[in-house]
Formats: structure tokens, sequence, C-alpha cells
């Protein structure tokens, strides 16, 4: 299961800036690659950061891409290559889950074993059959908390690249 969340920077002080880089696009997606490249690396930790803890396996799977310049557009890419990762963001329908993952989860998470630590990773798959799964956004969250942030690593590196070139400061 693929999805993707997206953040769009197109406010006012940064229409301005590309605006003002116009006449040299290539270090324009230069210090457009090197702001989402940072803001990349921050959405990656608070979505690790908010990810669910069972052994660490997911949060310690998340990364950052370095970003990619497709004509005038630069994409960052936040992700995991598990598969559970997108059904654990999304949620999912009723369906039947393996019982031995959630066996595992319930001997780490709740200390049982043996039948007890069976009858429980039963009950959950039975519970998972009737109502699937929530939703648990540790992606759409981390990146509605650090919107701004990025936005303005982005800025910061639109106005690092005016500075570095000899170009007045601005506002």
């Amino acid at each position: 299961m693929s999805a993707g969340i997206a953040l769009r920077l197109d406010d006012a002080d940064l229409r301005d800036l590309l605006r003002r880089m116009a006449d040299v696009p290539d270090l324009a997606q230069q210090a457009l690659a090197v702001g989402i490249h940072q803001g990349s690396w921050l959405l990656a930790a608070e979505a690790a950061d908010t990810a669910p803890n069972a052994a660490g396996t997911l949060a310690q799977s998340i990364f950052a891409e370095e970003p990619v310049i497709q004509a005038e557009t630069v994409i960052g890419v936040v992700g995991s290559p598990l598969a559970y990762a997108g059904p654990v963001e999304l949620g999912t329908r009723p369906h039947t889950p393996p019982l031995e993952p959630i066996k595992d989860w319930v001997e780490l998470r709740l200390g049982l074993r043996g039948e007890e630590a069976d009858h429980a990773a039963q009950a959950i798959r039975w519970k998972i059959k009737a109502h699937g799964t929530k939703p648990r956004r540790m992606f759409a969250t981390a990146l509605e908390h650090s919107a701004g942030q990025i936005r303005e690593m982005v800025a910061d590196a639109l106005r690092q690249a005016f500075i570095g070139n000899g170009w007045e400061p601005m506002p």
C-alpha cells in the first residue's frame, strides 16, 4: 500500500523569493533542494517520534531521501520500506491478519507468554477481522506539526542562496 502526503510550499513569501531568483533557475532549484532536504529530515524525525513503538522497528525504519528535481518541482520523500507502514498510517478495513506478528506484539508489549499470549493474540486478531484498525497518522501528524518550520527552512535556504551570490539580503 502506498500513499502520499503533500506539503505545498506555495505561500506569498516563497513566491516572492522565487520570483527574485527567476533569472537563475538552477540556483533556485538547488536552494530549494537544500531547504527541502533539511525539512525532510525534520519530518522524518517527527514521524519517528510519533510512530507506534512496540519494538521500535517502524520508527527506526523511517527515512528521508535526497530531494528529486523534476522540471520546476523539487520533491522531498519521507517514508518507510516496511510493508505495514502504510496500513499503520492509514488504518485498515476489516481483514484477518496473520497471528504470529500479533502474538509477538502481545509478548513484547503485554508481557504475556504461552497460552495467555495465544488467547490475547487471537482476541486482537478477531477484533481486527471485525473492525479493522484505526489510522495512526504518524506522517500526517508530523507534517502538521512541522509545516511552518519546513517553510522557514526552505525560505532560509533561498535567502542564503541570495546572500551567497552577492545579492542584497531580503527583508
